[in-house]
């Protein structure tokens, strides 16, 4: 089967200019600092729209908690959508999040979110465990490894993507990837 033009074949990182380059069949892209930091200042107001959400549902996310889009282990992981690490692994103390630039959709983007700063609120402490099961039930999202918004959750997560517009420069790569599962990106066919 001849392969899509489109699809994404490479990616790679210029550390001198900070860029990224995507490689597909017809050309390559740069996503240049300006555009990252776009995005990256989209997930810090949401992050900060969701915390706010979460306090007032008796869910107490640190205010200093850095969101970043990106991948912070293993590089191109098709298998994590977001990250949480905790404030002793940080050089800052600070807790670290990363969401993956796999995700196109504002939905699934608040989504992981919301699942990662529900790591945050106990410093990734408990995992998927007791503490983060009764923070995620709290909030409106089901409770595991795959914890995700319920109906109740999407519904304010909805207004919140409202309230923050579209989320700038989606990455390059969604479309030519689809979720086979919640945590499982595969190539489109």
């Amino acid at each position: 089967m001849p392969r899509n033009p489109r699809m994404a074949i490479g990616v790679l990182y210029d550390s001198g200019s900070n860029a990224i380059s995507v490689i597909d069949g017809l050309s390559t892209r740069r996503l240049t600092k300006a555009r990252t930091a776009a995005r990256d200042a989209w997930l810090r107001r949401a992050a900060d729209a969701i915390r706010a959400r979460f306090s007032e549902m008796g869910v107490e996310v640190p205010p200093d908690v850095h969101v970043s889009c990106g991948w912070r282990t293993g590089g191109l992981s098709r298998r994590r959508i977001g990250e949480c690490w905790p404030r002793g692994r940080s050089p800052k103390a600070v807790n670290l999040v990363f969401i993956s630039p796999l995700l196109g959709k504002v939905r699934d983007i608040l989504d992981a979110l919301g699942h990662e700063l529900l790591h945050a609120a106990d410093d990734c402490r408990s995992g998927h465990g007791r503490v983060f099961a009764e923070n995620a039930r709290l909030v409106g999202y089901t409770i595991g490894k795959h914890a995700r918004a319920t109906s109740v959750a999407r519904a304010w997560l909805a207004q919140i993507a409202i309230d923050l517009g579209p989320y700038p420069e989606l990455s390059p790569l969604s479309s030519t990837l689809r979720p086979r599962s919640r945590r499982t990106l595969v190539e489109k066919k």
